[in-house]
């Protein structure tokens, strides 16, 4: 079952609780409801991979992130938003939106914003660990504060992909759960390219497939410990040499870029509290040759142990119970 948290009451203390509920869910921010009404809200939490799948509903609520609220978070992760009720108005530097029911808005998590909604309203909210989110938009550059305003294409298969898997997540298989994570990472990518914007700045078109190509095959072969540039250039029909000029030209490694992406699926194995795994069988399973160096490398990432990550999904799972 998901993990749910429901809120109700009038003032700062409802105030406070549910932006309790959403800074642990999502990242540090302020939570605003509209004064002197009575504030209602629901948040269903559903891990599918590394993404992390929510449903919110609520009356009219603000939520804004400060610049110190980012320097105390040390992980990386941005939101994907769909208003199913309701619009959102939305602010994070240059850009201001208006994102309409059934589209999508991104976020970054990175930078302050405000995201305002003025009515009763329903979201569907993604969140996507940044290591996951550059593995198909490198350091999200297509993906500050942009409206998707368009429920058909590609959009609209990655809207109604999302509705899918959050109202199917519960019966998912928790260790193929991560191939629905990388076919909603897909459906996302295409959607914030379609119409002929290329996301790999500084590369041609041909050189951008080529990439995509490439790790489009690391990540079938993440849980292969022996994985090697040899393997993948024959597998792919281009030269070790090129590969290696490819991955330079996007400002890392093959070798790099492997290991961020195992981490991040990791992360998500590791949060999610129904995988029981040890965390030997994690580390084997990610691709990693065995459970010190894994630990090392994770502990460098993301500052904590994964130990500790797991014990702390699952004391918020046993709160929200």
């Amino acid at each position: 079952m998901p993990n749910e948290i429901v809120t109700r009451g009038t003032g700062g203390a409802a105030e406070r609780e549910w932006e309790r509920a959403i800074s642990a869910t999502y990242y540090l921010q302020e939570v605003r409801s509209a004064g002197g009404q009575d504030f209602r809200g629901r948040l269903s939490v559903q891990p599918v991979g590394a993404i992390s799948l929510s449903r919110i509903v609520s009356t009219p609520v603000t939520y804004r992130r400060r610049p110190l609220q980012i320097a105390a978070h040390a992980e990386g992760y941005h939101l994907v938003t769909i208003p199913l009720r309701g619009d959102l108005f939305f602010e994070q530097e240059a850009a201001h939106a208006h994102c309409p029911a059934q589209c999508f808005l991104t976020e970054r998590g990175d930078l302050p914003y405000e995201l305002h909604q003025p009515g009763d309203n329903e979201l569907l909210v993604l969140r996507l660990p940044e290591s996951l989110l550059d593995g198909f938009l490198p350091r999200g550059r297509a993906f500050q504060g942009r409206t998707i305003g368009r429920p058909e294409g590609f959009a609209g298969l990655f809207i109604d992909f999302a509705r899918s898997a959050m109202a199917n997540a519960d019966g998912l298989d928790p260790e193929r759960a991560p191939v629905v994570a990388r076919q909603l990472m897909e459906l996302l990518a295409l959607a914030l390219t379609e119409g002929g914007r290329d996301t790999e700045s500084g590369e041609s078109t041909v050189a951008a497939a080529h990439l995509r190509r490439i790790k489009a095959a690391i990540r079938r072969r993440l849980a292969e410990p022996d994985l090697s540039p040899a393997l993948i250039a024959a597998e792919c029909g281009l030269s070790v040499r090129y590969l290696h000029r490819l991955f330079s030209a996007a400002g890392t490694t093959m070798g790099r870029w492997t290991i961020e992406q195992r981490l991040a699926e990791a992360d998500g194995a590791l949060r999610d509290p129904r995988r029981r795994s040890s965390l030997a069988m994690v580390a084997q399973s990610h691709g990693f040759s065995d459970q010190s160096q894994f630990c090392r490398h994770y502990k460098k990432r993301f500052g904590r142990t994964p130990g500790e990550t797991r014990a702390e999904a699952a004391g918020r799972a046993g709160r929200g119970s």
